[in-house]
């Protein structure tokens, strides 16, 4: 009797096991084929192998590696509303900290005198030579005295539920009063990437910057393009661009609706006043807002959820509903286009010395022309009107010598204008770069140069690559910023021959780290990190500031120092690209092309080998890892499954020296080893 009891315990158990390891089975297959499924709408095509040190951003590639990292595998979706859940506790964490509770950890700022995408620039009106910027991902800062070479960035809403701020406003009737939109909605499309950024409506301070809340009538206000506050006839109107966002088939729609939004008693309550999209009953999605100096309100505007709307051009003088005119034409001629047939976003600048004059940027997007299989938006359109919008005139738009790319060739992303405020036929663009036109768009001039960072002779005219706002000092029409994907540059000769720019990025920590490791001798203080789009940095705690000090360039992925003390760092950039730098040796790579864009990967120290994911997201090298051998020797590479080796070994890239953008800090690091490293530049 006991022995069948036994026996019978022994079959329920078994079954049990068999049958939890069965549904796990399942599960991991059904989350696999899900996978798949996602990979399937993100069309993969072919990359380009280029040099290490100009990259282009990766952006189709980057946006599904952050999907598949933040998704929650029993939703099959991002969890959005778990951010304000996240909020209160990081709240309750910073409370228990004030009352000198214990904390599981502490962490020390370092500063950073690089930093990530920025949409929005603010001279504040108050305060002389006192600047406000903000990052996409990280939330307002202000610079106290911004033309000082000593002073630097400070953050002032670390601890708020939502870090993504696009655009900013003051109040020309109380200058106290400034205004902050959310959501960054130039990404939240379904086009090379899609964001996560979405907004939580439109902060307000009422004290000049130091106390913030959001107004709680936006709080549907899922992405807020832009914001102007107009004095009219000495009361104050808000108005602001709301739109709806998109995020791997889940939808964020604003609500009410899209639209223009005007609130005459300080937001308390807001009226949609844009007419609706012909044929439809939704209004038009705002992509700029411009107020004349006769004060005519001029709005441009972008394709909505439903691709509707792009490329219109609208007017007002009162800017209530049922005043405003449409200027359509463009959206006519780029629909009948034989290529660049779908209308795109309209960025605007009206001119301060001329109330007759004002300028638009209109982008047009193909369905033939594809990049990463998704439709290609250029810069297509620079327009001049001298009659405050009614008609427009066609000029031309800049011209990239011996490259296939357009000035803006994503123009859904990165493209502003912005007019001298007193010369009305001097104008400056962004795109990729920055472009400037002394004579009303007939000629154009090619003022910086994103890959001037890694050539001495142009390092003056460096900015980095995505333009996004450009702001005039208001007390020196010398002094220009730009709003960039690298964050703030500065200039004080932009209407010179050869302009002249400075990063001020000091302590703007907004950078985004991928990925980091630390140096593993108890001793040292050496970290490496990789980082989106600003490739992989080394520093340590003597080092008090994080510099642009690269070891590679575009978006930095895994990183390693060698555990057994050997003089070996391993870094890689996506795609399974790998870089090892032996000190005093040589500085060589290896990899095949393959994985996903951050890809998995772990170093074996004590056998000198690298294993990483091989399997792209579109089924290449199914099940298999990429192995690595001999790395401080003569590097043996091939994919492996089941850890048995294929014969599938591939030409590496090989032989290359120390390429770094600078040197001194490099010979730095490696003195600190007590060896001497021969540095070139590129």
């Amino acid at each position: 009797m006991k022995e069948n009891r036994k026996n019978f315990l022994f079959f329920v158990l078994s079954f049990f096991v068999l049958f939890s390891c069965t549904k796990e089975k399942t599960k991991r297959e059904n989350y696999e084929n899900f996978l798949k499924e996602e990979c399937k709408s993100f069309s993969y095509q072919n990359k380009n192998k280029v040099s290490p040190y100009k990259l282009e951003s990766g952006v189709a590639e980057a946006s599904m590696q952050n999907y598949f990292m933040t998704l929650d595998p029993n939703l099959k979706r991002v969890p959005t509303e778990r951010l304000g859940e996240a909020y209160k506790e990081v709240k309750k964490s910073y409370s228990r900290k004030r009352t000198n509770e214990v904390l599981p950890l502490e962490w020390t700022e370092i500063q950073s005198n690089m930093a990530g995408r920025v949409r929005t620039i603010m001279f504040d009106p108050n305060v002389e030579n006192k600047v406000w910027t903000a990052g996409v991902t990280g939330g307002i800062f202000y610079n106290e005295d911004f033309f000082s070479a000593t002073s630097y960035w400070v953050s002032i809403s670390d601890k708020w539920e939502n870090l993504s701020i696009s655009c900013m406003a003051y109040d020309p009737n109380n200058t106290q009063n400034f205004y902050a939109g959310t959501g960054e909605a130039q990404t939240a499309v379904i086009i090379y990437r899609e964001s996560s950024g979405r907004g939580s409506g439109i902060y307000k301070t009422n004290d000049g910057g130091t106390n913030w809340e959001i107004i709680e009538s936006t709080r549907d206000f899922h992405y807020v393009t832009d914001i102007v506050v107009k004095n009219e006839n000495g009361n104050s109107v808000i108005y602001a661009g709301v739109v709806s966002g998109i995020y791997k088939n889940v939808v964020h729609q604003s609500s009410p609706s899209d639209g223009l939004f005007r609130s005459e008693d300080d937001g308390l309550t807001w009226t949609q006043v844009l007419p609706n999209i012909p044929g439809t009953e939704n209004p038009y999605a705002v992509s700029d807002i411009e107020v004349g100096i006769d004060g005519r309100i001029y709005v441009g505007t972008s394709g909505n959820l439903n691709a509707e709307g792009g490329a219109n051009i609208l007017y007002s003088d009162s800017g209530t509903e049922g005043t405003w005119s449409v200027f359509a034409d463009y959206k006519n001629i780029i629909e009948s286009d034989e290529i660049y047939n779908v209308p795109g976003r309209v960025m605007l600048s009206a001119s301060e010395s001329n109330e007759n004059v004002i300028y638009a940027v209109v982008g047009a997007g193909s369905n033939t022309e594809l990049m990463s299989g998704f439709n290609t938006f250029i810069g297509r359109y620079f327009l001049r009107s001298d009659d405050k919008g009614e008609t427009w005139t066609e000029k031309t738009t800049p011209i990239i010598e011996n490259d296939d790319k357009d000035w803006a060739y994503l123009s859904w992303h990165a493209m502003t204008i912005k007019v001298h405020p007193e010369n009305e036929n001097i104008v400056f663009i962004g795109g990729l770069d920055l472009w400037r036109t002394d004579n009303a768009g007939e000629e154009w001039n090619h003022i910086s140069l994103w890959t001037g960072l890694y050539d001495e002779t142009t390092l003056e005219q460096y900015v980095h690559a995505d333009q996004h706002f450009i702001a005039f000092n208001p007390n020196s029409n010398d002094d220009v910023l730009f709003a960039t994907d690298g964050g703030v540059f500065y200039s004080n000769n932009a209407v010179n021959e050869i302009v002249t720019f400075e990063s001020k990025n000091n302590n703007l920590n907004t950078l985004q780290f991928y990925t980091c490791d630390i140096y593993p001798i108890d001793t040292s203080d050496l970290y490496m990190g990789g980082l989106q789009d600003n490739g992989t940095l080394i520093f340590g705690q003597e080092d008090t500031i994080i510099n642009s000090s690269k070891i590679s360039g575009g978006d930095g992925a895994y990183c390693f120092f060698d555990k057994s003390g050997d003089e070996l760092l391993i870094v890689s950039i996506y795609y399974n690209q790998y870089y090892y730098l032996i000190f005093n040796v040589a500085f060589f790579g290896a990899g095949i092309e393959s994985g996903l864009f951050i890809n998995p990967v772990d170093y074996d120290y004590k056998s000198n080998t690298l294993y990483a994911n091989a399997t792209s997201a579109h089924g290449e090298l199914n099940n298999q890892l990429l192995k690595i051998s001999n790395i401080t020797t003569n590097p043996n590479q091939g994919a492996v499954s089941e850890f048995i080796e294929l014969d599938t070994d591939v030409e590496v890239f090989r032989n290359y020296r120390c390429r770094f953008s600078n040197c001194k800090y490099f010979e730095y690091f490696c003195w600190r080893f007590g060896r001497y490293f021969a540095c070139n530049f590129f």
